[in-house]
């Protein structure tokens, strides 16, 4: 299925940004293709990886993933994590006071992209109403050894179906990571090259082997250990009691802001076997 050991040397980054999770990727050694279809972060990348990109370590690409190619429209806020393709996202960012402008991108496949880099080792989506797009993608091509995506924290039925599929593309093992306690994270070094890295806040952080291998549970213990914390976001999130930024503040003083989270998806059951000690661990760190 997979060519893992040429896609060993390889990431994928959907959602480069300002390219925090591209720096660790090429201190690790990988060599990464960056995705990003916002100009001026774009612009941003090609300047601030310049020698590596001279090197042919990284590939910055920029264009927006979508169904089919072309051009289309982009939601380009203020607040640039914000950016989108999605109509849905854009206005649930403008419920929270968010501005933008519409541009238009060009718009590229994940098929595009495998055909002319190859399967990636690990595949990190975080492109803001999108990464189902490039899970379905996934259907018709070789599967990346690791993958990640952002998960749906305001609907438990929509997050349920999105892990449902990739369940069915043969992951097994799910692991929940709170994004928020990313940048407490201590590497332990199984991923690429030993580095010294601080990861900033809004990194996505470590993947693969270098999560706890404790923490890796199965697709039922995931729905399991998530319907609480879509519950916490309801009470505390974005729209609820942490809609304002000094509530917000409050909130993450008394550990209760849900924050946001990745899960990373990988191949083969838990090697606990999704044991109660197994799902509690997982659920703690989650939360």
């Amino acid at each position: 299925m997979e060519n893992r050991s040429e896609a060993r040397k390889m990431i994928f980054d959907f959602g480069g940004h300002v390219g925090q999770d591209t720096d660790y990727y090429l201190k690790l050694g990988f060599r990464v293709v960056t995705v990003e279809p916002n100009p001026e972060l774009a612009a941003r990348l090609r300047n601030r990886f310049r020698e590596q990109i001279a090197s042919g370590a990284l590939s910055v690409v920029e264009a927006a993933i979508a169904e089919r190619p072309g051009t289309g429209s982009f939601f380009k806020f203020e607040k640039s994590v914000f950016g989108t393709i999605s109509p849905d996202w854009t206005a649930r960012n403008t419920q929270m006071g968010a501005k933008f402008e519409e541009i238009q991108v060009e718009y590229m496949t994940v098929a595009q992209l495998f055909d002319q880099f190859g399967c990636p080792y690990y595949m990190k989506l975080d492109i803001e109403g999108a990464d189902i797009i490039c899970v379905e993608a996934l259907r018709h091509l070789p599967k990346p050894s690791f993958l990640s995506v952002e998960v749906e924290k305001h609907d438990f039925a929509k997050f349920s179906s999105d892990v449902t599929l990739i369940h069915d593309l043969g992951y097994e093992s799910f692991q929940l990571v709170q994004q928020e306690t990313v940048p407490f994270n201590k590497i332990p070094h199984r991923e690429g090259r030993p580095v010294s890295h601080r990861f900033p806040f809004g990194a996505s952080g470590m993947f693969g082997r270098d999560l706890a291998e404790d923490r890796w549970i199965s697709f039922e213990a995931l729905l399991r250990s998530y319907e609480p914390i879509v519950a916490k976001h309801a009470k505390y999130g974005d729209f609820g009691l942490g809609k304002a930024w000094l509530p917000r503040q409050l909130l993450r003083v008394l550990r209760l802001y849900p924050g946001w989270h990745d899960l990373h998806c990988r191949f083969g059951a838990p090697k606990t076997g999704g044991s109660t000690k197994n799902v509690e661990a997982a659920r703690t760190a989650a939360h």
